[in-house]
């Protein structure tokens, strides 16, 4: 069976029901997460005490060894499976990696999983860092762990970063930006769905900002109320006027656009 180029050149191993790692280098390769696995394609047998997420057609889990811990997601597959499930862990697999390599926080990415039975794919999954100690910046302040103010700057970090490196995350909003509350360091993840923009076009942070104030409609007025549009114009040092740049975002939030619309990342008329 043929493979993209990306993992066809990886060290290789063999789980003991057959299921295939490719790891991104030598180094990277746990013993612990290939002998702890006995079944992928049926979550029921994982340890429950380290599931982290599950639903119809994705599972995570927390896989602990003596070296420390690392996260699973695992799409398990059946003949009804659409083509996106399919190629959820791959696509992941390679745009995390593009993302750090471009130097974005996100967790480290250690290996692609496929599980194949009688020549048919019945699984697939990647194996990431554990962001253990983590949180997601929407918990940190439903919770009350951070005021609207200090993620409104974590969050205007994060899209500013993303903006900077020509990063269209498509999925960008504070569920998906992970912070550890003492010491504050962050990263994001999802990447299944980004686009990398080259040469980058300057009304990508209006996208980003429309598209997160959208998906925090229970803090987006709280973040306006605190200066969140001009903190993120100013550390992005957008060529744009502010006036111009609040109008074109708060245009954007307030239209609920699907994924292939986001993607075009089209300029807002004035």
């Amino acid at each position: 069976m043929s493979h993209p180029d990306s993992i066809a050149n990886l060290p290789t191993d063999r789980a003991a029901d057959g299921t295939r790692f490719f790891w991104v280098d030598h180094s990277a390769r746990d013993k612990t997460v290939l002998l702890s696995q006995t079944d992928f394609a049926r979550p029921s047998l994982q340890d429950d005490a380290n599931l982290l997420k599950s639903a119809r057609q994705r599972f995570i889990y927390r896989c602990v060894g003596p070296d420390g811990s690392k996260v699973v997601k695992l799409f398990p597959l059946n003949l009804l499976s659409s083509l996106h499930p399919r190629k959820y862990a791959l696509t992941e697999f390679e745009k995390t990696r593009a993302a750090r390599a471009l130097g974005l926080p996100v967790p480290d990415t250690y290996a692609y999983i496929e599980q194949r039975k009688w020549g048919r794919t019945t699984c697939v999954g990647a194996v990431f860092e554990d962001l253990n100690g983590y949180r997601e910046l929407s918990k940190l302040l439903r919770r009350q762990r951070f005021t609207v103010a200090e993620c409104g700057q974590i969050a205007a970090q994060a899209l500013t970063e993303l903006y900077a490196a020509g990063a269209n995350h498509l999925d960008g909003r504070d569920a998906n930006i992970m912070v550890h509350p003492d010491t504050r360091a962050m990263s994001i993840i999802d990447w299944q769905y980004a686009e990398f923009v080259a040469p980058r076009a300057d009304w990508l942070l209006e996208h980003l900002a429309g598209f997160y104030l959208q998906r925090s409609p229970q803090h987006s007025d709280a973040y306006l109320d605190a200066g969140w549009l001009r903190d993120l114009h100013t550390r992005s040092s957008h060529p744009i006027s502010y006036d111009t740049f609040s109008k074109r975002v708060l245009t954007l939030s307030s239209r609920k656009r699907p994924l292939s619309e986001r993607a075009k990342l089209l300029p807002v008329a004035d």
